[in-house]
């Protein structure tokens, strides 16, 4: 590691990033303020950034912003991220739905969400999405004639027309194939 060392302002006594360390709420603010720490204690930003598991580039910005302007430049600004496609009330009424006619195909899902609330997620996010809201995968049944008119009953639909053939999303994974989405007993 270098030994070159940056001349680090200290805004705060040290007794105060400790406090800032014993308060610290997420994993972000509790890196950046023991980085901070291992400065005042003698670390190299290189050192004081492994310590922490950052790069000494990510160390060197830290080290830049405290300089700037102490802890108010250095924590992050996450500005809330984006916004979620559903909110709270749209996913219980997600959860309603997939409750009436479980066991759903991703791919069902899939087009049921762009149908009912005109939202898509990436194949490749599905899978996360639907595991945050409380689904699990179970293996195909034997026999799945009523699923399609469970599901069709599910959205409303009383055509009897449902189909069991499922359109391949996009981007739809082969691990998939075969397996069935169920609400969890808890939720």
């Amino acid at each position: 590691m270098g030994t070159r060392r940056t001349e680090i302002e200290r805004h705060l006594p040290e007794e105060e990033i400790d406090e800032l360390l014993r308060a610290a709420d997420d994993d972000h603010r509790l890196r950046r303020i023991g980085f901070i720490k291992n400065l005042y204690r003698g670390d190299t930003i290189p050192e004081a950034a492994d310590r922490e598991g950052r790069s000494p580039a990510t160390g060197t910005r830290w080290a830049s912003a405290w300089n700037e302007g102490g802890f108010d430049e250095l924590m992050p600004d996450f500005g809330g991220g984006r916004p979620a496609k559903l909110d709270d009330t749209e996913k219980e009424e997600l959860l309603d739905l997939l409750r009436k006619g479980q066991p759903w195909q991703a791919q069902e899902i899939d087009r049921l969400l762009d149908d009912e609330f005109g939202v898509e997620y990436h194949s490749n996010y599905l899978g996360t999405f639907l595991r945050n809201l409380g689904l699990s995968t179970v293996k195909s049944p034997a026999n799945a004639s009523d699923r399609p008119r469970k599901r069709a009953e599910a959205v409303g639909e009383d055509d009897g027309e449902a189909s069991d053939e499922a359109e391949p999303s996009r981007g739809s994974h082969e691990r998939d194939m075969g397996r069935r989405w169920v609400v969890d007993k808890d939720d």
